[in-house]
C-alpha cells in the first residue's frame, strides 16, 4: 500500500502516520479490509455521509525505518488504525484511547471497558451483556500471552475476536428462544440449529445457522426427493427463483434434496422480528413449490 503526503509522530517504541483521503479511498480500505480494518475496532459506528477523512495508523517504529513523507510504501498487515477523523469528527480505536490515557487500569479491565462502550455492544438489548463480555475475555486470556508494552500485540484482533464470539453467543440465545416459542425441538452443532418438521405428511429438514462471523443468519428447509427428472426440476427451480421475492431454491444433488434458503442480515435488536417475518413466508413458498411439482409429476415422497 502506498501512502502519499503524510506526516509522522514518534512515541517511544511506536510511530503514528497521519494522512488524508477522500471517501472513495477510505471505502476501498474498508471494503478490502486493509490495515486490519474492522468496524469492531472503532468506538463509534463508521459514518456513511462524509467527504474527507484523516487517518492515523500505528505500528512498531521498525516498520517506518524508510519513511518518506511524500511517498511511503507500507505492508498494510503490519499497521493498524489509530484513529479516523471524518469531516473533523474523531472516531478513536482501543489503541488510541489506551495510549492517550482514556482507558485506564489493567489490560483486561481496559478492554472490557472499551467493549462495553463500543457501538456494537450498545445495540445489544440484553442485561447480561456485561457477563457475556467478561466470560469471553476470560476464555480469550486463558489462551493468549499478552504483552501490553509492545504494539506488536494486535489489540484490534483481540477485540474483534471478543466481539465475534460474544455476538455469536447472543445470536444462539435468540435462535434458541425462537425455536422454543415455535414449540420445535431441535439439535445443535456449533452454530447450526437443525430440526425436522412435518408438512402435508412430508418430512422437511429445518435449519437455522449463523454465518459470516455472526453477520448472517441462514434459514433453510429441505425435502428428500424420491424420483425426479433432473432437467425438468432445474427448469422449475429456475422459474420459481425468478418469481419469489426472497431466498433461493436449489437442488442438492448429492443428498437428493430440494433446498430453499433465506439469508438474513443480522440486526441484533430486531433479529427475533426478522425471524418471525421471514419464517411463515418461507414455509409457504416451500410448500407451494412442492405442491406445484407434486401436481406436475408426482415425483416427491
Amino acid at each position: 500500500m502506498i501512502i502519499q503526503s503524510s506526516s509522522i509522530e514518534k512515541k517511544n517504541k511506536i510511530v503514528i502516520i497521519s494522512f488524508d483521503l477522500e471517501k472513495e479511498g477510505f471505502m476501498k480500505i474498508q471494503g478490502q479490509g486493509l490495515l486490519n480494518f474492522s468496524s469492531y475496532m472503532f468506538q463509534k459506528p463508521i459514518v456513511n455521509d462524509f467527504k474527507n477523512v484523516n487517518i492515523r495508523i500505528v505500528a512498531d517504529k521498525k516498520h517506518a525505518s524508510k519513511y518518506d513523507p511524500n511517498k511511503f510504501v507500507i505492508d498494510e498487515k503490519k499497521w493498524n488504525f489509530y484513529s479516523a477523523e471524518f469531516d473533523g469528527i474523531l472516531n478513536p480505536t482501543y489503541i488510541s484511547m489506551r495510549l492517550e490515557g482514556l482507558l485506564k487500569g489493567s489490560l483486561k479491565d481496559s478492554l472490557i471497558e472499551f467493549a462495553l462502550n463500543n457501538h456494537v455492544f450498545n445495540l445489544l438489548p440484553y442485561n447480561n451483556k456485561n457477563d457475556i463480555i467478561k466470560k469471553k475475555m476470560k476464555e480469550i486470556f486463558n489462551l493468549k500471552e499478552l504483552n501490553e508494552k509492545s504494539i506488536n500485540v494486535n489489540f484490534d484482533s483481540l477485540i474483534k475476536e471478543l466481539f465475534e464470539s460474544a455476538l455469536k453467543e447472543v445470536l444462539e440465545e435468540i435462535i434458541s428462544l425462537f425455536f422454543k416459542e415455535k414449540n420445535i425441538d431441535y439439535d445443535k452443532i456449533d452454530q447450526l440449529f437443525f430440526s425436522q418438521v412435518e408438512v402435508d405428511e412430508n418430512q422437511w429438514g429445518l435449519n437455522l445457522s449463523i454465518k459470516n462471523k455472526g453477520q448472517l443468519v441462514v434459514l433453510s428447509t429441505s425435502m428428500l426427493l424420491v424420483e425426479y427428472d433432473t432437467i425438468d426440476l432445474l427448469k422449475d427451480i429456475n422459474l420459481i427463483n425468478q418469481e419469489i421475492e426472497a431466498g433461493i431454491f436449489y437442488l442438492d444433488s448429492k443428498n437428493n434434496n430440494l433446498v430453499y434458503e433465506n439469508k438474513l442480515s443480522v440486526n441484533i435488536p430486531i433479529l427475533n422480528q426478522q425471524l418471525e417475518e421471514a419464517f411463515l413466508p418461507h414455509l409457504n413458498n416451500m410448500r407451494a413449490f412442492i405442491l406445484a411439482i407434486q401436481e406436475k409429476n408426482k415425483s416427491f415422497n
